[in-house]
């Protein structure tokens, strides 16, 4: 894994908990939501919103 993916998986923990997943897929450059939502869960192995939950 790059830095570059380091950082944003460790972005992505403390803004799933805060902020609309919506702004969090943009302002991390993903193009769709749904793109986001798919990388999300190779990560964490869980979606956005079950993860929040």
């Amino acid at each position: 894994m790059t830095i570059f993916g380091s950082i944003r998986r460790g972005m992505l923990r403390w803004y799933i908990l805060t902020i609309n997943v919506a702004d969090i897929a943009y302002s991390l450059g993903f193009d769709e939501v749904a793109h986001f939502s798919n990388y999300f869960k190779k990560q964490t192995t869980s979606a956005p919103l079950t993860f929040r939950a």
